[in-house]
Order: C-alpha cells, then structure tokens, then sequence
C-alpha cells in the first residue's frame, strides 16, 4: 500500500498541470486547442469520411453494478401502439379531433421517453470536477463545490464549443494483426512511439517536455530528457567533482545526439515542473535558479528563479 501511494504521489507532482494556466483555469489541457490548431484540423479533412467512437447506450453496456452504476433504463411516456389505440387524443386540437372523427383515422402523434443511467454507462467526457485528492478537484478547487446540484467548479459545461482538434487513431489491434488486443492487455508508451513511428505519424503541440536530474553516486549526476508526446529521450551523465547534491544544475546543457543537436528551440518556452534530485524536492535543496554552462566554465543561459512547487521555465535562444 505504501509503494502504491508512493507512485500514485510521483503521477501527481510529474503530471500536475495545476496552475499552468493560472488560478482561475477550469479547462486544464483544453486551453492546448487554440484556434490555429482549429483551423489546422479542419485543413486535414480530405474525403469527409467519419469514425465512430461512441459505445450504445443499451442493457449491454458496460457497467456490472459496481459503485451503484447500472446500464441505461429507457422508459416510454408515449408510444406508437398508444398512439394507434388512442392514447393521445386527449392532446388533440379541436380540429384535428373533429378531422379523426370524420375521417376514423388517427391524427397526428408523437414518440417520447425517459433515459434513466449514470453518465458512465456508455461513452461520456469526465470533467475536472470528477475526480478528487486530498479535498480538492482540479487546480485547488474545493471538493465540496462538487454538490447534489451539479458542480459550480470544473464542470463540464466548461469545454462547450471547444473540443474541435486534430485527432490521431492509433489502431494497434490491426497493426499487430489482430482483431482485439487481449484482455487487460496494458498499452505502454513503448506501444504508441512504436505505431507513430511505423505509421510515419507525429504528435504536435501541446508536446510535453520533461527532465529529471538524479544523483547517481560520487560526483555523477545524470539529466534525462524525454519527449513524452514524440517518443524521443536523450541521456547526458556528468562526473563533476566536489559539487553539492543541490549543485546539479551546473550540467543543464542542450542535449545532442549523433544526428546534432536535438530540437528544443521548436519548443519556444519550456516549462519544468515538479522537479527532483534523487527523490528530493530540488527546492528543498536551495537552488535559486538553474545556469547552463558551456565547457569552458562560462554562462550560456538561465532559467527563470525556482518557484513553488519546484516550477521554473527557460527559453532557448541557442542550440548549443
């Protein structure tokens, strides 16, 4: 139960998009669909062909009773047989009835009903406010904003008229030639970076950029960066004598590979959050800010001042 909290809390503090977009944000990664990405999804439609991704809404859904949630109850206020035997004459106007009645057929009627379900028994969006941790939903907003009435924060009203974007359909049953991958069959990172590469597909902003700084024994410090959405890591290890654990910084430098220098400037603005040295909150270790320094001892660049929760950004005006 431990280790379980210990990487539950680890998902959080890497993952967090809290304050990203600033106090009031009740969008979270929504805020990526700008309307140039718009306006770049429309420019994709080319044979106006569309894929269907909803799941019915019937007695075969997928809900077992688990946590009270039953598959969809339909139930008829009115129907076609009702009609047909009168059922709705009581609605009629007087000419209508006076036209049944002259005519002994039935007049003009209509179908209602009432769906009875919990929003997860078939395809649905999760709000920000369906998910709560320690007291709070989404960017610090309270959990109890989340009442019998709806959610007066991180409700899903919120994201009307917004979620028009490009999408990218990774099929990894029919690339592994296969109907359906097998139950429980965990999709990896690994999976989604090998299909985008063999489908000579690519993953646009908002990419996600992340680096981590570990102490990996005497004088040996070790920077990954990983694009998480491109698939790409680069590794640097350093052997600098006599630097203090909260000296890692001094090895932040452009990462290259054997093809040159790897693309961070198509990134603008990089944003690190969460940051830790070998388990530790770098804030905690003093740090005021991070400086990149080239082989010679001199400074190149510097990132912004470390602030709360281990957040700091850099623009690279350089590639090298």
């Amino acid at each position: 139960m431990t280790n379980d909290l210990a990487v539950l809390e680890d998902y959080i503090q890497r993952c967090s998009n809290w304050g990203r977009w600033g106090p009031d944000d009740q969008l979270g990664t929504v805020n990526l669909i700008t309307p140039d990405k718009i306006r770049e999804a429309a420019a994709l439609v080319k044979v106006g062909k569309t894929i269907s991704l909803t799941m019915p809404y019937d007695e075969n859904g997928p809900q077992t009773g688990y946590l009270g949630r039953a598959n969809p109850h339909l139930y008829q206020l009115t129907s076609g047989p009702g009609y047909l035997v009168g059922e709705q004459q009581r609605v009629e106007t007087d000419t209508l009835a006076q036209w049944r009645e002259s005519t002994g057929q039935p007049t003009a009627g209509y179908y209602d009903d009432v769906l009875v379900m919990p929003t997860q028994s078939g395809t649905q969006w999760d709000a920000l406010c369906h998910f709560f941790w320690r007291g709070q939903m989404y960017n610090g907003h309270w959990a109890g904003d989340a009442g019998t009435s709806g959610s007066r924060s991180n409700g899903v009203q919120n994201y009307t008229g917004k979620i028009i974007t490009r999408g990218v359909f990774v099929d990894l049953a029919e690339y592994r030639g296969v109907d359906t991958l097998e139950p429980g069959y965990a999709i990896t990172t690994d999976d989604l970076d090998e299909y985008l590469a063999a489908k000579n597909l690519e993953i646009r902003p908002g990419d996600a950029l992340s680096a981590s700084v570990t102490f990996s024994g005497t004088d040996t410090y070790t920077l990954v960066l990983k694009n998480l959405s491109r698939g790409w890591t680069h590794t640097i290890v350093k052997h600098e004598a006599g630097l203090a654990r909260s000296s890692a910084e001094v090895i932040t430098e452009a990462p290259s590979s054997s093809s040159g220098v790897l693309p961070l400037a198509d990134f603008g603005t990089v944003l690190y959050s969460s940051c830790r040295v070998s388990g530790i909150s770098l804030r905690k270790l003093g740090p005021t800010r991070i400086v990149m320094i080239d082989a010679g001892g001199l400074a190149k660049d510097s990132t912004s001042v470390i602030g709360s929760g281990n957040k700091f950004h850099n623009t690279w005006i350089r590639s090298n």
